[in-house]
Order: C-alpha cells, then structure tokens, then sequence
C-alpha cells in the first residue's frame, strides 16, 4: 500500500507539482483485486502494438480534411463557455471501465451534434457491457465495445440501470449507435479528433499514486503498476501540456471526478490509440437533430446502417 506521507515527499522532491487526495479511491487488496475492481481493460498487447503502428502510418482523410487543431478545448465548457459533458458515474468495484468511457464519448458526442448544453441524457453502461456478455472479472477492449455499440446500439440508462455487479443482459430498445470510428494515433490526429468531433476513447496505465490523485497535473510520482483502464479524454491543454479525462470512479476522485494527466505519462499517448467515434440517435420529431460542430467541417464517414438488435 503506498504511504501518503512517502507519496507527497516524492511529489514534492521531483517538484511534480499535483496534490494527492488523502484516501485512496480503492485498494489493490480488495475483493476482486486491481484489474477487476475500478478497472477492466481486456487486451492482446501485441494487437494493440500493431493498431497503434498501422494508424499511425496511414493518413486518415478524415483528418487531414480538418484544419490545425486549436492549442486547447475543454469540452466541459466550449463554445462560449458552454457544457457538453454528461456527468460523472460511477463504475464501482466491477472491470466495466470501457462500457463508462465509450457511454460517456457518445453521449458528448451527441450533445454537441444537438448544440445541445449541459445534457441530461442517460445512456445504459449495464446495456452496453451486459448484453455483449461481459463480466465484471473479464473486463473489455474498447474496440469490441465500439463494434457492439454499432450494430446493437446503447439504450437508455432507465431500461437498464448500472447494478454495480455482473447482472444478465437483456434487450433493450437502442437510443444511440456508433455508425464507424478512426483511429487517432498521432499529437495532430489526436487534437483535431477531439476539436472538432468531440471527446474520445482511450486507455491508459494505472499506477498506485494515481488511485489518490486529488488534483493538478498527473505525472507518475510512485507506486506500484496496478492495471489498465479506459477514460474519456475530453479536452487537452498544450499549455499545461496535459489531457483531461473524465473518470468513472465518482465524484470523489481527482476534481470531482475528472483529471488532468500529463503529456506522455500512463502510456496514454505511446501505447493505445485514441478511439474516435461516429455516433447518431434515434430523435423524435420534437428532438431534431442540429446541424452542430462537425457539420461545419465537411461530411462525416458513415459505416453500414446500424441496426437494432
């Protein structure tokens, strides 16, 4: 268990400069163990080795259509100051990480898609994770969640609320799809993903002293490798030199459960691709879908029609 003292002292030694919190939002030795509790990324490292190799080779078009990324966004308040962040959740002691980090990108997507500030709406992880047949103990990869999520759809959060454990899955009426995705490896492909489309998908590693991050600039201080985990990156700051994520651990974590971690640390920016998605909904006639950010930008790419399931 990492002492808090000898946590603060290495911070301060390496003038790192980010504040940890005084209790950390879970242990290693809890029932369940790391990787399955708080966290849950199931992967082949050698196949994410190659995907990160393959995008980064290839010049997406989707990207090079765009022009230079801003040096910053904050998708909590872009656009005059404007929110498209849905609120936190929390995953609980279950390796559900990838159904909270992809419910959390489509549903900003969609709110800016809608022009739609400070929204509301209430996607179902347990749909998302559950009736693609996961366990909390098997985690997930982000691009199977994306897959299902294309040709299954995500359904609202009140047909099928978040149990916090393994539950059945069941069919419920899809709200949301992820019609395709790009692959963001590179800094540029990366910030024009994110300022333009909206916040992604990605992984990073985990470390002890990242369980009691507070708040500031995360950069690995000390503390044990405690397993792999999946956020939403919704904004960046070159400034800073910093992504900011939004977790699924509640509002306890971090700065009410968001965070900044530094350029280059938790493997973030080396290991994993970032997930970009395409999203689309099923509006009524009262809620048409607004012409919004990515519209401005050129067409988007679509894969095959989404269908329910």
């Amino acid at each position: 268990m990492l002492d808090l003292a000898e946590l603060k002292a290495e911070i301060a030694a390496r003038n790192l400069g980010w504040k940890p919190a005084e209790k950390s939002i879970f242990t290693v030795t809890e029932p369940g163990g790391g990787t399955q509790a708080y966290l849950g990324i199931s992967v082949d490292p050698q196949l994410a080795s190659a995907q990160l190799t393959v995008a980064r080779s290839v010049e997406s078009a989707a990207f090079v259509a765009l022009p230079p990324a801003p040096t910053s966004i904050d998708w909590r308040k872009a656009r005059s100051g404007v929110n498209f962040v849905t609120p936190i959740r929390n995953q609980g002691v279950c390796g559900a990480c990838v159904a909270f980090g992809t419910v959390a990108v489509v549903e900003s997507r969609l709110a800016i898609e809608r022009d739609e500030a400070d929204p509301d709406h209430d996607l179902s992880e347990a749909a998302l994770f559950f009736g693609a047949g996961r366990t909390c103990a098997q985690g997930w990869w982000p691009e199977a969640a994306l897959g299902y999520a294309r040709t299954r759809g995500i359904g609202r959060e009140s047909d099928f609320p978040y149990p916090g454990h393994d539950a059945p899955g069941k069919d419920v009426k899809p709200l949301a799809w992820v019609t395709g995705w790009e692959n963001a490896a590179t800094s540029s492909h990366r910030r024009k993903a994110i300022a333009y489309r909206g916040p992604v998908v990605a992984v990073l590693r985990v470390y002890e002293d990242f369980l009691r991050y507070g708040s500031g600039i995360y950069k690995y201080a000390a503390g044990e490798f405690v397993g792999l985990h999946c956020v939403a990156v919704v904004g960046y700051d070159d400034d800073l030199g910093a992504w900011i994520i939004k977790n699924s651990w509640g509002r306890e974590w971090g700065e009410d459960g968001f965070g900044y971690i530094a350029y280059n640390n938790c493997g973030i920016d080396s290991e994993y691709v970032f997930w970009d998605p395409y999203v689309t909904a099923a509006f009524t006639a009262a809620e048409p879908a607004t012409a919004g950010l990515l519209a401005r930008h050129g067409k988007r790419k679509r894969a095959a029609a989404p269908r329910a399931g």
